[in-house]
């Protein structure tokens, strides 16, 4: 019983120190609660499942509440100059890598349409298109274009499927 908290206490300040910047640690924090909200469903415990989901749901609360707030200085729109830096490194990588990198990216800047609808076009497959989409539709600064993200997909279906996983 007594190992439990000297791993956790050991494991903890490594993981701080994984996680420079702010916006990156309540990211992760969401994606762990997340995690631990789905493995204690499984676990076919009540109790654990209740608590993993309300501590989840606090602290998405908390995290809405912390960049809705008027001191809460978001992200930065991609300038075109680092963009086209980026874009070309992306376009030298490998499916996976452009996946991971975008990712990141989106979690520091925030992407004009015209922007996401280039790194949509850096794949082939309409699966990765719309991961894009995804990964990056509440990084948007120009919202009320989004209808170009739609259009940049060949098929009514893929703009349904995106549509779909949006309302997720």
């Amino acid at each position: 019983m007594r190992a439990f908290p000297l791993i956790l206490l050991a494991v903890v300040p490594a993981a701080r120190a994984q996680y420079p910047e702010p916006a990156d640690a309540v990211d992760q924090a969401l994606a762990a609660t997340t995690d631990l909200a789905a493995v204690s469903i499984q676990s076919g415990d009540p109790l654990m499942a209740n608590a993993a989901l309300r501590a989840y749901y606090a602290l998405a609360n908390a995290t809405d509440a912390l960049r809705g707030s008027p001191n809460y200085l978001g992200p930065p729109l991609m300038d075109p100059v680092t963009f086209k830096t980026f874009y070309e490194e992306l376009r030298r990588g490998t499916s996976s890598d452009k996946h991971l990198n975008i990712a990141r990216a989106g979690r520091r800047h925030v992407f004009s349409v015209a922007q996401l609808v280039s790194l949509m076009e850096l794949f082939v497959m309409a699966d990765d298109r719309i991961r894009v989409a995804v990964t990056l539709y509440r990084r948007i600064a120009d919202p009320e274009n989004f209808g170009s993200v739609y259009a940049a997909l060949t098929f009514d279906t893929d703009r349904r499927r995106l549509a779909l996983a949006l309302t997720r």
